[in-house]
């Protein structure tokens, strides 16, 4: 799925009102989710986790061709830290650093707490 794909599709999740999006566990579940028809609370919830997924890719996509583009060449090590990172804010920590560092040190430099 590209970016514009995902663009498109949280401007239309955006739209949908937040008390349709809202799942109240304590409600029953219905006959048709008792019988698989249609499971809307694993639905929801993969859906969600999905769009995490797809959001930490995006990430690590813009990243390194981020540091491609400025000349900051990845090690193996390197690499494999952007490629491992579940952390979406660390993500985009490192991209915000990456904009303006002049080496690999500036851009994984720990976040300041606060």
């Amino acid at each position: 799925m590209n970016n514009r794909s995902w663009t498109r599709r949280s401007r239309q999740l955006a739209r949908i009102p937040q008390e349709i999006r809202d799942i109240d566990e304590a409600d029953p579940l219905g006959p048709m989710e008792l019988t698989g028809a249609y499971y809307v609370r694993g639905h929801r919830e993969g859906h969600e986790e999905g769009l995490e997924e797809g959001l930490q890719l995006q990430a690590r996509q813009v990243l390194q061709r981020v540091l491609r583009r400025r000349g900051l060449a990845l090690d193996d090590a390197r690499q494999q830290q952007i490629s491992r990172c579940t952390d979406l804010p660390l993500l985009e920590h490192w991209l915000d650093q990456a904009l303006t560092a002049r080496t690999l040190a500036e851009v994984f430099h720990p976040p300041s707490p606060g």
